[in-house]
C-alpha cells in the first residue's frame, strides 16, 4: 500500500469515529426559547440570536398525538429509555446540574429492590410545534459576539407528559420470579393495547400474589390523587383534556429541536463535530457508575438518618461515607465539564472519574458501592429507631382518611397559583420563611462586561443572611451576588466583595422598593432605589463576568445551582426580577441610566440588553414554601 492510500485509509477511520451533528431532538430545559443558543455538551442555554418578532411569528404546526413507552425496569438503561433522557443529559440530570422536570427522582432511584418489580410508563401528548423557518434571518452581527454553545433552538414542541410507576411487591419471596414472568408476558402480549388496557392487564397478571403501589408525576395538576388503579386510570383518561386547558391549549414545552450554528455561518468556531469514537461508551460507563454512587448515597442517608451508632460504627460508616463522597465529587466535576465536541474535547476527560471508581478493583463491575455499603452494614448492624416510621405512618393515615376537602381545596389553590405563575401576568413571589428547597433558577448566560440586576422587593430581617440574586460559574460560585446580613447590615456585590451600608439605603424598612444594581468592567458601580441613584463608585471589579453560569433567586449557590442552605435563603417578597447586560457604555450613560433614574424601578420600560427576564425565572420556580400572588403594583 502506497503512502497516499495509507493516508486515505487513516482519514477514513478518523471520520468514522466522529459524526457531524446538524440537528438533534432533546427534552425541554427551563429557559429554552426559540432562537436561543444551546451548549449541547453542557446542556446549557445561551443567548438570543433571533429577534423577538421572529419568535412571535414562528410557524405553528398542529400535532395532536400521543406517544407511549412501557417497560419492566431491570436496569438504569431501561429507565433512561422510557423517560427519553439519555447520554450526557441523563448524567447531568442525575447530578442535579440540569433540571428536566419530573425525571430526576426516577433517574436516581434504585432498580428492582427486594421482592419489588417495577413497570414504568411515560405518556407524551403533543399539541403543536413552533418552528423558526429557514427563510428567517438571525440578528445582524450575532456571530461576532460571545456565544454559548454551537447550536440554536430551531423548534419547540408543546403538550404534556405523564409518568406512572407501578411497583408490584410479591407477598412471598418464592413467588417473585413467577410474578415477574407473568408481568413480562403481559407486557409483550399487550403491545397494541392502550395505556389503560396495559395497566388493567398488568394488575390482572399480578393477581392477589402481589401488592401494588403507584408513583406518579405529570405536567398537569390532577383533579384526583392517584391512590389506586381506578383513580390513576381516571387521571389518564382526563390527561389530554387537562393539557388542552393549559396555556390556551398549548400545554407546556416538552421537546426541542436544536440545530448547529454552522448552518447559519461558515465560521469555524461554530462547527460541532461529535466525537463518537470513545465518548458514547464512556458516557454509558460513567452513567452506570454514577447511578451506583447515587443509589448507594441515597440508601446510606436514608438508613443512617434514624440510626443509633456506637463510636466504632460511627468511625466505620464515616470512613465509607467519606470515600463515596470523594468519588462523587470527582464524578460531579467530570459531568459538569463534559465536552462532546471533537474540536475541543480532551481525550482524557473521563479518566479521573473512571480511575476513582475502579481505584481498588481495577475492573468495571458496576454496582460496586452499593454492594460495599450492604456488606459494611451487614458487618456492623444497628437497632433502628421506630419513632420516625410511626410518625410517617400516622401522618399518611391522617392524609388518607381525614381532611379530603382540604386536599381538594389545596389542589384548587395550587392550580390557581400555577395559572398565575405561567400566565405572563404580574406575579409577586412571597417567601414567608427561610427554606433551602424553595428558589427560582435559570441556566445559561453570555460573558458579560456589564450587568444591571433590577427587582422590586420587600425584605424581612432573617435569622442570618438573606440571599436575593446569585450567579455562579465554574470559575466562582459567587461571580455575582446580592444579599443582606443581619449582623452587619451590609450588602456584597460582584465577586470581589463590594460592601455597602444598606442602612443608608433603607433596604430593610419593611416597605416595597424598586432596586437596580449596576456594574461594568471599567469598575463603575451604581445603586438605584425607586428611580434615584443612591450610590456610585469607580473602584469595583474590572474583569469580564464569565458566561455559561446559572442564575438563582432566593438562595446562595455553593456550587452551580446546588448546595443551598436554609440559613442563607431569602425571606420577604419579590417580583419583576430582570437581568440586563453587555451595554454600550455611552448608550448606558445617555439612555439607560437616565431611564432608570427617571422611573420607579418596578415600572422600568427599558427592554433592551435583556439577559434573563422575570418570565424566565418564573418558569424555573421550585419549592413548596413560597406563595404566588397576583399583584398590580409595586406596593401591593
Amino acid at each position: 500500500m502506497n503512502l497516499r492510500a495509507l493516508g486515505f485509509m487513516l482519514a477514513l477511520l478518523a471520520l468514522q469515529s466522529q459524526s457531524h451533528v446538524e440537528s438533534v431532538s432533546v427534552p425541554f430545559i427551563p429557559s429554552m426559547m426559540l432562537g436561543r443558543t444551546f451548549d449541547y455538551s453542557k446542556s446549557a442555554v445561551g443567548v438570543d440570536i433571533y429577534d423577538a418578532s421572529v419568535r412571535d411569528n414562528a410557524v405553528v404546526r398542529h400535532v395532536d398525538r400521543s406517544d407511549v413507552k412501557f417497560k419492566m425496569i431491570k436496569s438504569s438503561e431501561d429507565v433512561r429509555d422510557v423517560l427519553d433522557v439519555s447520554g450526557q443529559l441523563s448524567l447531568k440530570v442525575m447530578a442535579g446540574v440540569v433540571d428536566v422536570e419530573g425525571r430526576g427522582s426516577y433517574l436516581k432511584s434504585s432498580i428492582e429492590s427486594g421482592n419489588t418489580i417495577e413497570v414504568l410508563a411515560q405518556i407524551y401528548y403533543r399539541t403543536v410545534t413552533k418552528t423558526i423557518t429557514d427563510d428567517k434571518q438571525p440578528i445582524s452581527g450575532w456571530d461576532s459576539k460571545s456565544i454559548v454553545g454551537q447550536h440554536y433552538i430551531r423548534s419547540i414542541t408543546y403538550g404534556g407528559y405523564l409518568i406512572a410507576s407501578l411497583k408490584f411487591t410479591a407477598k412471598k419471596t418464592s413467588t417473585k420470579e413467577h410474578i415477574k414472568a407473568r408481568l413480562s408476558a403481559s407486557l409483550n402480549a399487550g403491545v397494541s393495547l392502550s395505556v389503560k388496557g396495559q395497566f388493567e392487564k398488568l394488575t390482572q397478571a399480578a393477581g392477589d400474589t402481589a401488592s401494588m403501589s403507584i408513583y406518579y408525576t405529570s405536567s398537569t395538576i390532577p383533579d384526583l390523587a392517584p391512590i389506586n388503579l381506578t383513580t390513576l386510570l381516571t387521571i389518564i383518561d382526563n390527561f389530554p383534556e387537562k393539557i388542552r386547558n393549559t396555556n390556551e391549549g398549548l400545554g407546556v414545552p416538552i421537546k426541542v429541536e436544536i440545530r448547529e450554528l454552522g448552518y447559519l455561518t461558515q465560521k469555524t468556531k461554530f462547527k460541532f463535530l461529535e466525537n463518537s469514537g470513545n465518548v458514547g461508551p464512556n458516557i454509558e460507563r460513567l452513567g452506570k457508575m454514577y447511578h451506583d454512587i447515587m443509589v448507594a448515597l441515597n440508601e446510606i442517608r436514608k438508613k443512617l438518618k434514624d440510626a443509633r451508632l456506637t463510636d466504632a460504627q460511627e468511625t466505620k460508616y464515616g470512613k465509607f461515607y467519606d470515600k463515596i463522597m470523594q468519588t462523587h465529587g470527582i464524578f460531579l466535576e467530570t459531568i459538569e465539564n463534559l465536552d462532546l465536541n471533537a474540536n475541543t474535547a480532551s481525550p482524557t476527560q473521563f479518566d479521573a472519574a473512571i480511575n476513582a471508581y475502579t481505584e481498588d478493583t481495577n475492573h468495571y463491575l458496576f454496582g460496586k458501592f452499593l454492594r460495599q455499603w450492604r456488606r459494611v452494614r451487614k458487618e456492623n448492624p444497628w437497632d433502628p429507631v421506630e419513632i420516625r416510621k410511626n410518625n410517617e405512618k400516622r401522618v399518611k393515615d391522617q392524609q388518607t382518611m381525614q381532611n379530603m376537602e382540604g386536599v381538594i381545596g389545596q389542589l384548587d389553590a395550587e392550580t390557581s397559583s400555577f395559572k398565575n405563575l405561567y400566565s405572563g401576568g404580574d406575579v409577586t413571589i412571597s417567601f414567608p420563611t427561610q427554606s433551602a428547597s424553595t428558589y427560582m433558577i435559570d441556566r445559561g448566560s453570555p460573558e458579560m462586561d456589564s450587568i444591571m440586576a433590577c427587582f422590586s422587593g420587600k425584605l424581612t430581617s432573617p435569622r442570618s443572611s438573606s440571599h436575593i440574586i446569585s450567579y455562579a460559574t465554574t470559575a466562582h460560585d459567587n461571580s455575582f451576588l446580592v444579599y443582606t446580613t443581619r449582623s452587619n447590615a451590609r450588602l456584597t456585590l460582584v465577586d470581589k466583595h463590594k460592601y455597602y451600608d444598606i442602612n443608608t439605603f433603607g433596604m430593610k424598612d419593611g416597605k416595597w422598593h424598586g432596586w437596580c444594581f449596576y456594574w461594568d468592567a471599567t469598575g463603575t458601580n451604581n445603586v438605584y432605589k425607586d428611580g434615584k441613584i443612591v450610590y456610585n463608585s469607580q473602584n469595583s471589579r474590572t474583569e469580564n463576568m464569565p458566561g455559561g453560569g446559572t442564575w438563582v433567586l432566593g438562595q446562595d449557590q455553593d456550587g452551580i445551582g446546588r448546595n443551598f442552605e436554609e440559613g442563607q435563603a431569602f425571606i420577604g417578597e419579590i417580583r419583576d426580577v430582570n437581568i440586563y447586560g453587555n451595554f454600550d457604555k455611552n448608550y448606558f450613560k445617555t439612555v439607560v441610566g437616565p431611564a432608570v433614574s427617571s422611573s420607579n424601578t418596578c415600572n422600568l420600560k427599558y427592554k433592551g440588553n435583556l439577559i434573563k427576564s422575570w418570565d424566565e425565572f418564573k418558569l424555573g420556580f421550585v419549592g413548596n414554601y413560597a406563595t404566588m400572588v397576583k399583584s398590580s403594583s409595586c406596593s401591593n
